[in-house]
């Protein structure tokens, strides 16, 4: 086994032992949950309203994301729960060590851009809602807006600086006030329109072919539930047992989310308008406490978010042979939130408007790694993986292959974002061959767990010798 680097558990991206997974359910729950509670559940109930109602709209959306939960679960936890590895190390025995790389870069852009999506949703909300209390005039928006952003950052900084140790009390401390908060925001939309006019409201935009409508928001929920793989992973590799990982995970990132993108579904159906925010009817027709209550918690749900994204950012910044020993956990927050600050103050309108697409690209790359990682572990390695290999990055090492890449990743990952294509155009949003039987998502992962089989079968002819 790797030497283990001597630096603090909270802050290391070496594997875990028993002795250092401390973290049972509430910990796992409160954190996955501070995850999933965030606006951008909001902007995706809004986007359901544009297909569904609201009955229909709930339960095609838990579907969707219970799959892509699913997918996620069996690609992450396992190896997180039985090495203590977050995502990005566990895909150098399917991709190689450079291989591997790629996921850096890929989960270091896309958490990047989720937190961008909540830094522009908070400082623009909360902006909003501060001028329509009477807390700042409407010349001052844009100072406001960054003011609002810099705070946010620098609490996230402040709790991702101390490690998983902040997470562990942060988490569920987070996660409790906001679900008290969305309580209170769903009793008053309801008071506010009444059961019967939320559930009887038509949807705002549906496409004539109805079958088209379920697979889209089928479809945006498969992506959703994919979309917290390097979450997952980063998370409960500190949990206990895989009980204290798996039903917390499950209720906090599929029961819980599906929940508040309801009341952003529920929201946008009766108030078009507010584009699925609770929040806006909070502040223009609740008065100056229920806009306040608001105000905490576009706050504290976001801050949550952004905190765990934060993290697992950094543990996948740190992954890169290059700069795993040389880069302090301090410089690599900073190098984290930074393009944060950039995007959201100079891009946030055009990005918050792409937010389809960038949700879309969640199913197009995350649906093939995961399959890989699935086939890759239970079936070709038989749950065993070289935990020597896992650390080192000299050539010849237990997962070099051939330069650096496994061959067999390399070709499976490209055909099944091929695939993922030929169904789907996940820029104009427009469904192609099949699109409305089987969705995106389902066959990009299936093309992609066969050709890795097989080509790793082809390639690899030799038994695998592996020190668990």
């Amino acid at each position: 086994m790797a030497i283990k680097e001597q630096v603090p558990v909270d802050s290391s991206t070496m594997p875990l032992t028993l002795r250092e997974k401390k973290w049972g359910f509430l910990a796992t729950f409160g954190n996955t949950t501070s995850a999933a509670i965030a606006t951008w559940s909001f902007v995706a109930g809004a986007t359901v309203a544009f297909y569904l109602d609201t009955v229909v709209g709930i339960i095609v959306m838990a579907a969707g994301v219970l799959i892509g939960l699913f997918i996620t679960v069996m690609a992450a936890l396992p190896m997180s729960q039985r090495y203590g590895l977050e995502a990005v190390r566990s895909m150098r025995p399917a991709f190689g060590v450079r291989g591997s790389i790629f996921g850096v870069v890929l989960v270091f852009l896309t958490l990047i851009g989720w937190n961008s999506v909540l830094a522009i949703v908070l400082m623009q909300s909360a902006s909003t809602v501060m001028e329509t209390l009477g807390f700042v005039p409407p010349s001052a928006m844009k100072v406001t807006q960054i003011v609002i952003l810099v705070i946010a950052v620098a609490v996230v900084f402040a709790l991702v600086n101390r490690g998983s140790g902040a997470l562990r009390w942060a988490g569920p401390a987070i996660t409790a006030a906001v679900i008290l908060l969305v309580i209170v925001m769903l009793v008053f939309l309801i008071q506010h329109f009444s059961w019967e006019a939320i559930v009887t409201a038509a949807p705002l935009a549906p496409l004539e072919d109805s079958r088209l409508n379920i697979m889209i928001i089928v479809e945006m929920g498969i992506a959703s539930g994919l979309s917290w793989w390097p979450y997952l992973g980063s998370l409960t590799r500190y949990s206990r047992n895989t009980n204290t990982a798996m039903w917390p995970s499950l209720l906090g990132l599929g029961l819980v989310m599906v929940g508040i993108a309801s009341l952003g579904l529920m929201t946008a159906l009766v108030l078009p308008e507010s584009g699925g925010n609770p929040v806006y009817l909070l502040a223009t027709q609740g008065g100056v406490w229920f806009g306040i209550g608001g105000l905490l918690f576009l706050f504290f749900a976001n801050i949550g978010t952004m905190m765990v994204g934060t993290y697992t950012s950094v543990l996948a910044l740190k992954q890169t042979p290059v700069l795993e020993n040389k880069l302090s956990w301090r410089t690599a927050t900073v190098i984290t939130l930074i393009p944060v600050l950039i995007v959201s103050i100079f891009f946030g309108d055009p990005f918050l408007a792409s937010y389809p697409t960038f949700l879309a690209f969640s199913g197009v790359l995350m649906a093939p790694i995961c399959a890989i990682l699935i086939v890759d572990y239970f079936i070709v390695r038989k749950q065993s993986l070289d935990a020597d290999g896992l650390y080192s990055s000299v050539r010849g090492s237990g997962y070099w292959y051939t330069g650096g890449f496994n061959v067999a990743g390399i070709v499976a990952l490209a055909l099944g974002i091929g695939s993922f294509f030929v169904m789907f155009d996940p820029i104009g949003y427009i469904p192609r061959f099949g699109f409305h039987i089987i969705g995106g998502s389902v066959p990009s992962a299936l093309v992609a767990g066969v050709v890795y089989y097989l080509v790793f079968r082809l390639t690899h002819r030799k038994p695998l010798t592996v020190a668990a």
